[in-house]
Order: C-alpha cells, then sequence, then structure tokens
C-alpha cells in the first residue's frame, strides 16, 4: 500500500513538472527510474522509484527533484520526530522499554 501510495505521488509530480516545461517551451521526455532505493517511513521500509526527465531540446539538462522524495532520503521526517520524541522520553524517564512499545514498526 505505502510503495503504491509512494508512486502514485511521485507520478503526479513528475507530470506536473513536465507539464510546466512543455508550457514554457522545452521539448522534455520522460526518461524511466533512478534505481530503486528503501526508505524507512512508519508504515516500514518501502522500495521507491523516483522517475527521471530528459531534454530533447539541447537546452542543457534536466534533473527532476521530487519535493516528496529528495536526493539521499533514506528515512522519513516522521520516523525523524519519533526517534527524538523517543529518546528524550526515553532519558527523561528512565524507561526505554516502556518508549520502545510504541515504536511505529
Amino acid at each position: 500500500m505505502g510503495r503504491h501510495l509512494i508512486a502514485t505521488a511521485l507520478e503526479v509530480e513528475v507530470t506536473e513538472m513536465v507539464n510546466e516545461l512543455k508550457s514554457a517551451g522545452r521539448d522534455v521526455v520522460r526518461n524511466g527510474y533512478l534505481p530503486e532505493r528503501s526508505v524507512t517511513t512508519a508504515i516500514g521500509d518501502v522500495e521507491v522509484e523516483v522517475p527521471r526527465i530528459r531534454s530533447r531540446d539541447g537546452n542543457g539538462s534536466i534533473n527532476f527533484s521530487s519535493k516528496l522524495i529528495p536526493p539521499y532520503l533514506r528515512r522519513s521526517k516522521s520516523i525523524d520526530a519519533w526517534v527524538a520524541y523517543a529518546y528524550l522520553k526515553g532519558v527523561s524517564e528512565r524507561d526505554m522499554a516502556q518508549v520502545l512499545k510504541g515504536c511505529p514498526r
């Protein structure tokens, strides 16, 4: 489910960018996907493929950078927030076992 949701959102994002570039007079096409990578989310590890865009008009390269899955992202922001919360809660209460019971995984 998570993979399909992320893939759909990435498709919408890349389609919007292609349409914007085409309306600006650029000749661009979809050009496959970047290599698949794993992103840790609140629902577990999700394998994602970020689409690529290629310029056919020779006016420089196009670097599509997703706002949803930025380059080098390996862990979602929700996981980062949970880790910070769990650390502070565990340190302050000195009971990490209790905090880990609420772990999103």
